[in-house]
């Protein structure tokens, strides 16, 4: 089902993906991204509820999520000022610990977001970045970058790329509600140094120039034309 995205206002016509239950999601037939080198996932997010471990992005392995990008309730986060935190989880295998990079910006319910979870093979480090694209008078952040060491040896999740569900036990659960919009998957390591790319695609920028063949100006991931 469709529902309003967060640029609405600027792209009449263009929706977001919306999720009331667990029988809502999308999927892909194969991998998005091989999660044993280095990748980017991003998406805006808006979450309705904010009781449960929710997933807005992830791909599977055999018996859990290669990766999760999404919620966390309140006791698996950083501080207890709030009722959670957002994050991206990485297993370290199939079926072995989680990773996760915790974000400690304000989480609001019904609340448009922008998340960004990373990988790079070299430092073998999970980064976690949070944009606020409509800061408001009494809380001006901006945006949130924290990062963890993933300590163990990528491997390659090779299942489906799902949104708005993730995986544990080899059964898809933490099912999200509300809404998925700008779902975007680049290979390689974030090379965006002061966050310029990330921000633009946080506050609804375009990801390509309209010339066909020109860069894409807005890709993480790339150093031209930033």
């Amino acid at each position: 089902m469709w529902t309003q995205g967060p640029f609405t206002n600027r792209r009449p016509g263009v929706g977001a993906l919306a999720f009331h239950d667990g029988g809502d999601f999308a999927q892909t037939v194969g991998p998005a991204v091989h999660t044993d080198d280095s990748f980017v996932v991003a998406a805006h997010v808006r979450l309705d509820d904010l009781g449960a471990h929710a997933v807005a992005v992830s791909q599977d392995a055999t018996q859990r999520s290669g990766f999760k990008l999404g919620y966390l309730p309140a006791s698996r986060c950083p501080t207890t000022d709030g009722p959670g935190c957002w994050a991206f989880t990485m297993a370290t295998s199939d079926g072995g610990s989680l990773v996760e990079a915790r974000s400690e910006f304000k989480v609001q319910a019904d609340k448009w977001m922008y998340l960004v979870g990373s990988f790079d093979r070299q430092e073998k480090r999970a980064t976690l970045t949070v944009c606020d694209p409509f800061p408001t008078l009494s809380d001006r952040r901006k945006l949130e970058v924290v990062s963890t060491e993933f300590g163990a040896s990528p491997w390659f999740a090779a299942g489906a790329l799902q949104v708005g569900r993730g995986m544990h036990g080899g059964v898809h659960n933490d099912p999200w509600t509300g809404a998925v919009d700008n779902v975007r998957i680049w290979d390689g390591q974030v090379l965006d140094v002061d966050n310029a790319k990330v921000t633009r695609l946080c506050d609804g920028a375009e990801m390509y120039v309209p010339s066909p063949g020109d860069d894409d100006v807005n890709d993480p991931t790339a150093t031209a034309a930033g």
